[in-house]
Order: C-alpha cells, then structure tokens, then sequence
C-alpha cells in the first residue's frame, strides 16, 4: 500500500469515513495505447465500485424505514 492511501485513510478515519477505496491507473506514462487502456479499466472500476455502493446504501437506507 502506498504512503498516501495509508494516510488518506487515518484523514478519513478522523472524520468517520472507514470505507475508502482506491482505484487506480497505473501504466499512464508508458504511451497512448497503455495510457487510454489504463484509463478506461481505472473508470469502469470507479464504475463498479460507485454501484456497489449506492446499492448498499440502498440497502441500509430501506432497513433503517
């Protein structure tokens, strides 16, 4: 894990935020090809990610009715 995500999640910790994701783009400096390839899984990623959150906030929001 990398310094900053360690660190982003003590911030975030302090502000009662425990669920913390990273998703990232690794390959953007290595030309066009690589770059757009990394961008695009990196955003289908967030994607997934943001869906399966809204989902269970979904969820817990009609528990809690």
């Amino acid at each position: 894990m990398e310094h900053q995500e360690s660190y982003l999640k003590v911030v975030f910790g302090f502000f009662g935020i425990t669920d913390v994701r990273f998703v990232r783009a690794e390959g953007v400096a290595l030309g066009e090809a690589p770059r757009a390839e990394a961008l695009n899984s990196a955003r289908l990623e967030i994607a997934r990610v943001t869906a399966s959150s809204v989902a269970a906030n979904q969820e817990l929001a009609a528990q809690a009715a």
